[in-house]
């Protein structure tokens, strides 16, 4: 096994042992999503940034952390994002992240740093279906809202931008 895939492996095997609701129940919509990683995300000071790695059924396979960053920003590449997801086999992802300042509207970086990754994972073949912002014990989601190219709320089964 090459170096690099057995620390992305561990990394994963590491993220699923933390003590958070990531069941193997289908991630349906950003609701899904915000209630599994809201108790990672809420209490932090700075924006950290995940991947949710599904499986064909929507079903999530592994969380990573990609990122740890300050108050109002979090470095993020597309080759920590989709590194795991190849590796694990991810037949999609789902980006979440937090905004510490509680409110969980996307800001313009995060739109184009979605569609970067979106252009991505088309390239790829592992779709981004979703990015969730939770703040605050709300949550926004992208494809919700229709911001994602390709994707409506329906696909995604979320209607609500915050709840």
């Amino acid at each position: 096994m090459k170096r690099e895939t057995f620390l992305w492996e561990m990394r994963v095997r590491r993220v699923r042992r933390l003590d958070f609701n990531l069941t193997r129940r289908p991630m349906l919509n950003g609701a899904d999503v915000a209630d599994a990683m809201a108790p990672l995300l809420d209490s932090l000071m700075q924006e950290a940034f995940w991947t949710l790695l599904l499986d064909g059924k929507g079903g999530p396979v592994g969380a990573i952390m990609i990122s740890l960053g300050s108050l109002t920003a979090s470095l993020v590449h597309p080759r920590e994002v989709f590194g795991p997801a190849y590796v694990r086999g991810a037949a999609s992802i789902v980006l979440v992240h937090n905004h510490p300042s509680g409110n969980p509207t996307p800001s313009t970086e995060d739109v184009a740093l979605t569609r970067r990754l979106i252009d991505v994972g088309t390239t790829l073949g592992i779709p981004v279906i979703d990015h969730v912002i939770v703040g605050d014990g709300k949550h926004f989601s992208m494809a919700a809202m229709g911001m994602l190219p390709g994707l409506s709320g329906e696909r995604h089964g979320d209607r609500t931008a915050a709840d």
